[in-house]
């Protein structure tokens, strides 16, 4: 057979325009009736926390000055509502958000496998198997951390840390502004701190599981040939760089939430020293004792709900790099030399039992063919020149067809055209 490989020019993906990631994001959304619940559940229970804790040391501070017990009655009532209200409703939060967000997962990788079946195998040649795999399985699993660790603890924080600066006001308009100061500048610092130190490695995250995948499945898969080759050991240092690549970039994560949630727990006592000094003078005059002891613990509880956000834009830079790898494989546009529309069975030769072809007649004597080619002209997508070209044959019933040539001379090319995995 007289076919030479083509070569692949440089920028075969030139042509492709920008990966649209927020279209595979959008994907992984569950619908807004099915959301809903979870962020409304999640809401209540982050509202529970500040509450329990506000009311909690009002209670304490009130009790001590022994006023009749039916002053008291509602603040217990009321520790006892948020103490179980929080439990309940974060189990409920759970439930809620979890369900709609698998249910949205198994629809995901459903129309991530739709998108994959037409590429495989011309569009994804430049993919290795690893790649390819942990962008299905890894993934399109990060994905539902979108909804679930990126959008609904960035809307139930930014809420309830609202409301609580703004009902901080009501009792000492100082302290709100001192809170709201505080939480922006630690939340800047920890959020670049996490830059400064994971940034790089959240990016990379997906690529080092399928390095690592990758490495796994040649090891698997071409057993036969490592140890013919006595390849073996150069495999399994390859697997081993693999493992302590993701490991370092796990151990930075790591490290990189380590030190912001300490900056927040710092940035709370902080938060609560600078209220104390700040409202003590007026506790007596204008401010009871009660509600300073309360005004005073209230920003632990905020920054205890305010981690979510720095913790939530870390899961948001990994679930980027997840959708831009998965956008890569399935959001690009079909090259010209691949089929969009699916081979009908209706089109293909078939013999009736008496060997004459389904739409002809037996010719005498000779079988009618099964499969003609006459000029076959196969090209690889972004390739220059043809892969395949001037190929024709003709194959009738009780025939075998043997096509032989050098390597990359084109019969694997060949076969993937005659099965219309290539045009």
């Amino acid at each position: 057979m007289s076919a030479q490989r083509g070569e692949t020019a440089p920028g075969s993906e030139a042509g492709v325009g920008p990966l649209d990631v927020a279209a595979v994001l959008r994907r992984a959304l569950p619908a807004r009736r099915r959301a809903a619940p979870g962020i409304v559940l999640g809401a209540l229970a982050d509202a529970c926390i500040v509450g329990l804790l506000g009311l909690s040391m009002w209670l304490f501070v009130r009790a001590g000055e022994q006023p009749p017990i039916l002053y008291l009655t509602f603040a217990i009532v009321g520790v006892r509502a948020f103490a179980v209200g929080r439990a309940a409703r974060r189990y409920g939060e759970r439930i809620a958000s979890h369900d709609a967000v698998l249910q949205q997962l198994s629809q995901l990788r459903t129309e991530t496998f739709s998108a994959l079946v037409p590429r495989v195998p011309g569009a994804i040649e430049t993919h290795r198997r690893g790649e390819v795999l942990s962008a299905f399985v890894d993934d399109v699993d990060q994905l539902q951390d979108y909804p679930l660790r990126v959008r609904q603890p960035l809307i139930v924080s930014g809420v309830i840390v609202t409301a609580s600066v703004a009902t901080l006001a009501l009792i000492a308009p100082v302290a709100a502004l001192s809170l709201a100061a505080l939480i922006l500048l630690a939340g800047g610092t920890a959020a670049w701190l996490s830059a400064r130190i994971s940034g790089v490695s959240d990016a990379e995250l997906s690529e080092a599981r399928a390095a690592l995948a990758d490495a796994l499945l040649e090891r698997s898969a071409a057993a036969e040939v490592l140890t013919a080759f006595d390849a073996l050991g150069m495999q399994r240092e390859r697997i081993s760089a693999a493992e302590q690549r993701l490991a370092r970039i796990q151990l930075s994560r790591a490290r990189a939430s380590g030190l912001t949630g300490a900056t927040l727990s710092l940035a709370a006592g902080v938060a609560s020293i600078v209220i104390l000094l700040a409202l003590h003078p007026a506790v007596g005059e204008t401010l009871s004792g009660a509600l300073f002891a309360a005004a005073v613990v209230i920003p632990a509880a905020v920054f205890e709900v305010f981690a979510q956000i720095p913790a939530a834009l870390v899961a948001r830079r990994t679930v980027l790099a997840s959708a831009a790898r998965v956008a890569a494989l399935t959001d690009t546009p079909l090259a010209a030399e691949l089929p969009i529309d699916p081979v009908d069975p209706q089109d293909l030769p078939c013999l009736r039992a008496d060997g004459s072809a389904r739409g002809g007649r037996k010719a005498p004597g000779e079988a009618q063919p099964i499969l003609q080619v006459r000029d076959l002209e196969v090209r690889h997508p972004g390739a220059v020149r043809p892969a395949v070209r001037g190929v024709s044959f003709t194959l009738r019933q009780g025939e075998t067809l043997l096509v032989t040539g050098q390597s990359g001379a084109g019969k694997t090319t060949l076969a993937l055209a005659l099965v219309r995995l290539l045009e």
